[in-house]
């Protein structure tokens, strides 16, 4: 009994004891995933380069990484990816590796530290040998040993016999290299889902491929591809690097990254290259939705321009291929992409894969993607307006996407939509499926209108047009003298007409199109005469000066009061018969609107109480007064002192 009893407690009390080493397990548990280097520490021979990796996070998630040495003169590093770091060594010393990795979805950095040790290479090591008696030894000729043209960090470390083997594995492992030689690029691809509609795509017979967008071609909408075989027994592990040369031509090809990114040709796979819809950038987070990215020119910081040579090591970026299942297939998808607007026009050259050694790489392509030049066309644009200014009740014709047909589209006329701004100026009319017309209403004031079209494949264009009321409306005061002295217009016309029988008229008062006052003189026909009497004393003025428009001609007099004798011989004579602007009294016309100063002398007009001026139609020419309106917008004296 007592011992089936001891035989039960022990059981029970293995048990518990069990688990209660089971929830002091769990804290390791957790431990073991928490974000950490691959060494504490390292010791780094000077001259060389070691790598340490970051553990426990996949590249993916790093949304930013920063490095920092607290000696530059004993240890320099560098980012190798988002996953790694590289560490050379200046000169002998110790020095601290600061690493901060900020995860995405987490605001603070997970800061790590690496001690770094500096010491100078091992001397060699010289034994003395017996003296012996010389011998002269025939001469040898020397044998030149081949160059390896890489070294790779995966075969081993150049200082510590490989990362694969451990960081700390020492010296003695030495330097492992791998021969790579280069395949060239020359058969380069469109793609994107607005790709056909680029200004131009040109690639020359050595590769170098030409791009420049448009308001439609831009951003992930459009950008080069090229496709690369991988021969059986191999991987895309088995290429090195991607190097190219990019050049930027004109507008937005400053700050920007230059990243290589890759993808699965198949469309059906889920790792597809998605060629004929658009690439998914963020520029903000510097991170890809919809393809895998495997080279970026510095995943920190924007280049000032793009214009450079790159190379872009895959090992770098080793996580995001296998966690895109790219390392297994026989074909795969880059593109060096440029993240650029409808400004921009750069050209791509020197496209090489650096290869292992005997691995045959192949282009997936033949040839190159079909030319595309549209540089000397009309751009793709919404629409196109024959007039940009527009007077008073002119209108404009607005064709409806002109230069569509010429890069091989269809507009969709019932989800074309033009609006105008402000409709009681500037109003939109449509004329037919392919053209609006735009019509002023109101002088002054400028108007954008609105074009929307859409492209039957679904693209869509968007255009403003603005439409502006002409600038060089009558300026009435630039015309005048410096010092001259307007007269009131408003009540100074009459209607007199007991100066010898002639009959008066008078004015009718209004504005023109751009808020002017102006006078239209009531002239019906030949002899008529208008009068406009002043107080002012002549004798103190020098001259009197019209701003007028109309047609034909007129004579002018100046009547001083005072004066005995016929009124129209007493006149001073000066202005008769004088040539007014051409035109029909329609303040649109050309030629300075049609306005125009004339300037009478006043020297035999000297008295000083008043006088009056008179407009007069010709008396032996012909007068038709619905086409040779009298318009006056000012009437001014000039003081003697004016300049």
């Amino acid at each position: 009994m007592k011992k089936n009893f001891k035989r039960t407690l022990a059981k029970v009390m293995a048990v518990a004891l069990t688990v209660a080493l089971a929830g002091t397990a769990a804290p390791d548990a957790d431990a073991a995933k928490k974000i950490k280097l691959s060494s504490k520490s390292i010791t780094v021979t000077k001259g060389k380069t070691k790598k340490v990796t970051i553990k426990n996070v996949k590249a993916k998630k790093v949304k930013k990484l920063t490095v920092k040495s607290s000696k530059k003169k004993v240890a320099t590093v560098k980012k190798s990816g988002k996953t790694a770091i590289k560490v050379t060594g200046k000169k002998a010393g110790s020095a601290k590796i600061t690493v901060n990795v900020t995860v995405k979805g987490q605001k603070k950095a997970t800061k790590l530290t690496l001690n770094v040790k500096v010491k100078n290479p091992a001397a060699p090591k010289v034994t003395a040998a017996p003296t012996v008696a010389p011998t002269v030894a025939p001469t040898a000729t020397a044998t030149a040993a081949p160059t390896p043209t890489a070294t790779s960090d995966n075969g081993g470390n150049k200082d510590n016999g490989g990362n694969n083997g451990g960081n700390n594995g020492g010296n003695n492992g030495g330097n492992v290299t791998i021969e790579t030689e280069a395949t060239e690029i020359k058969n380069i691809q469109l793609g994107g889902k607005n790709s056909k509609y680029i200004t131009k795509f040109v690639v020359s017979e050595t590769g170098s491929v030409e791009c420049q967008y448009n308001n439609v071609a831009k951003y992930g909408g459009v950008y080069t591809y090229f496709d690369v075989v991988i021969p059986s027994g191999a991987t895309i592990e088995d290429i090195q690097s991607i190097k190219v040369d990019v050049e930027g031509l004109a507008g937005d090809v400053t700050y920007k990254h230059v990243h290589l990114i890759a993808g699965d040709p198949n469309p059906e796979s889920p790792d597809a290259f998605p060629t004929a819809v658009d690439i998914k950038y963020d520029h903000k987070e510097n991170t890809f939705s919809n393809v895998t990215l495997v080279g970026d020119s510095d995943p920190d910081n924007p280049m000032p321009t793009i214009t450079g040579s790159y190379e872009f090591e895959l090992a770098e970026f080793i996580d995001n291929i296998k966690e895109d299942r790219l390392h297994s297939l026989s074909k795969v998808r880059f593109a060096v992409y440029l993240n650029v607007d409808a400004t921009a026009k750069y050209r791509i050259s020197n496209l090489q894969l650096i290869g292992k050694k005997g691995v045959a790489f192949e282009e997936g392509f033949n040839a190159p993607a079909a030319a595309i030049d549209h540089t000397e066309d009309e751009p793709l644009e919404a629409a196109k307006a024959n007039k940009d200014v527009l007077a008073l009740n002119e209108t404009a014709a607005i064709e409806i996407a002109p230069a569509a047909s010429i890069y091989g589209a269809e507009v969709d006329a019932t989800k074309t939509e033009v609006t105008s701004e402000d409709a009681t100026i500037v109003k939109v009319e449509k004329v037919s499926d392919t053209e609006y017309k735009a019509t002023r209403l109101v002088a002054k004031g400028d108007v954008k209108i609105t074009v929307k079209v859409t492209l039957k494949d679904g693209v869509e264009l968007l255009t403003d047009i603005t439409i502006a009321a002409p600038k060089s409306e009558p300026d009435v005061d630039s015309l005048l003298s410096k010092g001259a002295v307007k007269l009131d217009l408003s009540k100074a016309f009459n209607t007199t007409d007991s100066i010898y029988g002639s009959k008066g008229v008078g004015a009718t008062a209004g504005k023109d199109s751009y808020n002017n006052d102006i006078y239209t003189l009531n002239l019906a026909g030949k002899d008529d005469v208008a009068f406009l009497t002043t107080d002012k004393d002549l004798s103190k003025y020098s001259a009197v000066e019209f701003v007028v428009k109309t047609g034909g001609k007129a004579d002018l007099r100046v009547m001083p009061n005072g004066l005995t004798g016929s009124w129209w011989d007493s006149a001073v004579q000066n202005g008769s018969d004088c040539t007014w602007p051409d035109g029909t009294g329609d303040d649109t016309i050309a030629n300075n609107f049609g306005v125009k100063k004339i300037t009478l002398n006043l020297a035999n007009a000297q008295t000083t109480n008043g006088g009056t001026i008179m407009i007069k139609t010709n008396e032996d020419k012909a007068f038709d007064a619905a086409t040779m309106k009298y318009i006056v917008y000012s009437v001014a004296l000039v003081p003697k002192t004016a300049k």
